[in-house]
């Protein structure tokens, strides 16, 4: 299996090697754009402000550590945001090292751990106090069906939402590794003990995520096979690494080539979220593993792809995390991942927007030439996962900037 899986990473390198050529976006050149509702003196100072406004805002989408991206949700993408939110809480209680800071975390961490439902041992695609509904979530009649509810010693009635997708479960994966290996503070780390039944499960399913009933979700297939996604086959490794079982290590074994190339579009086809999957994947793997370990060259081979394939898109959260693990990330780079925080608007996300910038048609499409300020961007839920090069959009509903306070606090955690 090993030669296979050698041979369909080398394919997709060269599926890379294509679109590498046919990429109608400049290289990212531009000075620095900020908000102007604020007067903008230095760097340092206009993040240190945007992190204030960010923090003050956060606070209307979190209830006893249960976050929601927007305002208000019908919990189908509530998992990936919770263990962002929750990775997010630990860097900033390593920089900020406060008691409030610390209490924020613990909540965050197990609000989280209620994401795998004890009765059942799945993963939900939402899972919140009954008592938040209507504040920070609402059911989505159409879907009725995929809701259960449950109760719980600490949280009283729960409300679940099942049918967990691949984003599901890679943003809880993510958020319990950086729980796990980076925040030191027992009470958090306690919250994951059910991760082993969890992981019993998975693996008696074949590597697919289930339903109450035991079938498959619709987008829950993970099993390491030759024709499957080397995303999935690097996520299904990520249960059994982290909570101590050895099955992560047979498959990191088989199928480790393909860590290397965890996103490939075809013929420029880009779906972006793909790429903040294969990020959250990669970084989970490498925070989880050490050196030694089989699959983790490989992983972090697959971050510097990802950073090269990214240089020019100013994704701050992918360079600022593969240089947090002590992987090399230049100060160019580097300073592009700055700028683009140091762009964020001073006060909430445009819930329209237009902007002002050089633009190139692209796929019937009118993007800008390189990424565009966020301040003036369409809105974007989380930046992370989204076109740095859209120019037209609105929406309806109310986002935080969570995603900014991510990038800025691992700044911080870096010493910069």
């Amino acid at each position: 299996m090993k030669g296979l899986s050698a041979l369909k990473a080398l394919l997709l390198s060269a599926i890379d090697k294509v679109n590498e050529n046919g990429s109608p976006w400049e290289k990212f050149t531009r000075p620095i754009s900020p908000d102007p509702s604020v007067l903008f003196t230095n760097v340092r100072e206009r993040l240190d402000t945007i992190a204030m406004s960010a923090e003050q805002e956060l606070e209307g989408f979190v209830r006893d550590g249960f976050y929601v991206q927007l305002k208000q949700t019908d919990m189908g993408d509530a998992c990936i945001w919770q263990g962002i939110y929750t990775a997010m809480t630990v860097y900033r209680h390593k920089v900020l090292q406060t008691d409030s800071s610390l209490a924020t975390m613990r909540a965050a961490a197990k609000a989280l751990s209620m994401y795998i439902n004890r009765d059942y041992n799945i993963v939900c695609r939402g899972a919140m106090p009954a008592s938040l509904e209507g504040d920070l979530f609402h059911i989505d009649a159409t879907k009725a069906d995929k809701y259960f509810r449950n109760m719980h010693p600490y949280f009283g009635e729960m409300v679940y939402r099942e049918d967990a997708s691949l984003d599901s479960f890679v943003g809880l994966m993510y958020g319990i590794a950086v729980v796990l290996r980076l925040s030191k503070d027992k009470e958090s780390i306690d919250c994951f003990e059910n991760l082993s039944n969890f992981c019993a499960e998975f693996r008696d399913a074949g590597c697919k995520l289930t339903n109450r009933d035991g079938s498959m979700t619709k987008y829950g297939d993970c099993e390491p096979k030759l024709i499957q996604a080397p995303v999935r086959i690097l996520a299904a490794t990520l249960p059994s690494l982290l909570c101590g079982c050895e099955q992560w290590k047979k498959i990191a074994k088989d199928y480790g080539f393909e860590f290397e190339r965890t996103e490939t579009h075809f013929l420029w086809m880009q779906a972006w979220f793909n790429d903040h999957l294969a990020m959250l994947s990669n970084l989970a793997f490498v925070i989880g593993t050490k050196d030694g370990d089989f699959g983790r060259s490989s992983a972090i081979k697959g971050l510097q792809v990802l950073v090269e394939k990214h240089a020019d898109k100013g994704n701050s959260f992918l360079l600022l995390s593969t240089l947090s693990l002590g992987i090399d990330v230049s100060q160019g780079r580097i300073e592009k991942a700055i700028q683009v925080l140091a762009e964020f608007p001073v006060g909430a996300k445009p819930m329209s927007a237009d902007a002002d910038v050089p633009k190139v048609s692209w796929q019937g499409k009118i993007q800008a030439k390189q990424p565009v300020p966020v301040w003036t961007r369409p809105p974007q839920d989380v930046i992370w996962q989204r076109c740095p090069y859209d120019v037209k959009g609105a929406e309806d509903v109310k986002i935080n900037r969570m995603d900014f306070l991510l990038g800025y606090y691992l700044l911080r955690s870096l010493g910069r």
